[in-house]
């Protein structure tokens, strides 16, 4: 069991009703969860959002304060044009796989800061 005087988020969808919104609730000493941020993910179905992990905080009484952003876009594997591997994959080229980039920036706002965060050989580090 849990410490109620401990913070504890939980993830609840969000009130506007779109599926890629959440909100973020904090309890903490006993309280009820209480709307702390906002989570935002781009519209998926938008070309924009094509190939990309986004992802944004906002605060959840003015939706127009943003604390910060992560912005993620993977490259893509050239597929081998070998007759081999369109043989082992039955007759069909093989299909783009995306390479995951080893680090990215998450971007905060007020104070304005950048940080990066590399793959270490264990565990993401943050620098």
């Amino acid at each position: 069991m849990l410490d109620e005087n401990l913070p504890t988020f939980y993830l609840r969808p969000s009130s506007d009703n779109i599926k890629h919104h959440a909100s973020v609730l904090l309890a903490q000493y006993g309280y009820e969860p209480a709307p702390a941020y906002s989570v935002r993910h781009p519209d998926p179905a938008l070309p924009g959002s094509r190939n990309r992990y986004a992802v944004a905080l906002y605060d959840s009484y003015h939706p127009d304060i943003l604390y910060g952003e992560v912005l993620l876009t993977p490259e893509w594997t050239q597929p081998s044009l070998s007759q081999d591997e369109i043989r082992r994959n039955g007759g069909v080229p093989p299909a783009p796989q995306p390479i995951l980039p080893s680090s990215f920036i998450i971007q905060l706002y007020n104070p304005d800061q950048q940080i990066l965060v590399q793959q270490g050989r264990n565990a993401a580090v943050g620098l």
